[in-house]
């Protein structure tokens, strides 16, 4: 038997709902194995990806200093924000196991290899610690000489100060 004669009508008649019932069992078929789970099921939008890493958003932190100066005196403290801008530095003296506390304690801050003025602060006395607030314009470290009058002299020191990009 012959569906497509020319000329001859009845063929396409037959053909066109044979047609429509074939895509409707196909559609049928595939949206069952959609609700079974058997397909994937395709999402409008690609999951996006982070345009920054996480571990690259600053946030305010405690950046942990110590140090060592002449006649035994030793330096630890922290600076926060650790970020550019005014930091809080507060420092605790120890001179033969014991906190030292009354004079105050000047601190010159400069950044190696970066032609800016150096940064002075005077750290005073308040409680059982040594305060001042400095003004840090960047990320990087900074080389902090510090001088302090004691029973045995004039003690003097260097530190470290970390503003880094990524915490420890």
């Amino acid at each position: 038997m012959m569906l497509f004669r020319p000329g001859h009508r009845l063929a396409w008649e037959r053909v066109i709902p044979l047609l429509a019932a074939s895509l409707m069992l196909i559609t049928v078929g595939i949206a069952l194995l959609h609700r079974d789970g058997r397909l994937p099921v395709s999402t409008a939008a690609p999951h996006a990806t982070p345009t920054v890493d996480p571990r690259l958003v600053l946030h305010p932190r405690f950046a942990p200093v110590a140090g060592a100066l002449t006649h035994g005196v030793g330096v630890r403290g922290t600076l926060y924000p650790a970020l550019p801008g005014r930091n809080a530095l507060r420092l605790t003296v120890h001179w033969h196991a014991r906190r030292l506390r009354g004079t105050p304690m000047m601190l010159v801050a400069t950044m190696p290899g970066m032609p800016m003025p150096p940064i002075r602060v005077t750290l005073v006395p308040r409680g059982d610690d040594y305060r001042a607030t400095l003004a840090l314009p960047m990320l990087g470290a900074y080389r902090a000489r510090v001088t302090m009058d004691t029973l045995d002299g004039r003690a003097t020191g260097a530190l470290t100060l970390q503003l880094a990009l990524l915490a420890p």
